[in-house]
């Protein structure tokens, strides 16, 4: 293994952050963290297990819940977030695609199996045409080094992750252990399994949204793998 130097944990003075640097042990090589894990592919299968968690399994969410508004005609909860300057509602959506079908498929598993059918279907690349007859290719999702994060277009996150990521940053009690809330843990957990780092930046609000975020990454990210066991 070899040494890196990783920023961790900004202290804010002031206007300047500073970070702790801190060194940390790391894989080589493929073949070392396949030696490491006594499994050949190990390493692979991890980098591609991250790589799709930053990018196509979001786009995977969003790709089911059109398919389910295609099927269905039913649409995603929108609220008021907003006014344009001519007085316009500026709407933006009110739940997330996982909750909006699992709120329309419901118990129906006929319905699951036709949204199933035409999500293999698209997943694999298909073309679309929007109101004016324009054609469009819509490539197969891919799992892709070069691709930045995916983000939700969901605005609104929910209150029990913020209120998570709070408990977090003041070391909270947690009332199902009795021992306070590790944050280093936590983030050493998000940065293995996401590839996802956290930099507090001395605004609370804005750390325990920025936090809260992952939080709900890694909930997520917890139910898919235990979904998977099954």
């Amino acid at each position: 293994m070899k040494e890196t130097i990783c920023e961790i944990l900004a202290v804010p003075f002031g206007e300047e952050l500073k970070n702790f640097k801190v060194p940390i042990l790391e894989y080589e090589s493929i073949e070392e963290g396949d030696t490491h894990a006594k499994r050949a592919g190990a390493m692979l299968d991890q980098a591609n297990l991250n790589m799709k968690y930053r990018g196509p399994y979001a786009d995977a969410r969003r790709l089911i819940a059109k398919c389910v508004e295609e099927i269905t005609g039913e649409k995603l909860r929108m609220r008021e977030d907003s006014k344009n300057k001519d007085g316009t509602p500026i709407m933006v959506p009110d739940e997330t695609e996982k909750n909006f079908v699992r709120r329309v498929l419901g118990d129906n598993p006929d319905l699951f199996e036709k949204v199933q059918s035409l999500v293999e279907q698209r997943a694999r690349g298909y073309k679309s045409t929007d109101e004016s007859g324009k054609e469009t290719e819509i490539p197969a999702l891919t799992a892709d080094i070069t691709e930045k994060e995916h983000v939700s277009k969901v605005k609104k996150l929910a209150q029990k992750y913020i209120d998570q990521a709070k408990a977090f940053l003041i070391g909270a009690l947690n009332p199902k252990t009795g021992k306070q809330f590790n944050i280093e843990k936590f983030l050493a957990a998000i940065k293995r399994d996401l590839s996802a780092e956290f930099s507090r930046t001395g605004d609370d609000e804005k750390d325990a949204t920025t936090l809260g975020w992952l939080c709900k990454r890694f909930a997520d990210h917890q139910a898919d793998l235990a979904a998977s066991k099954f």
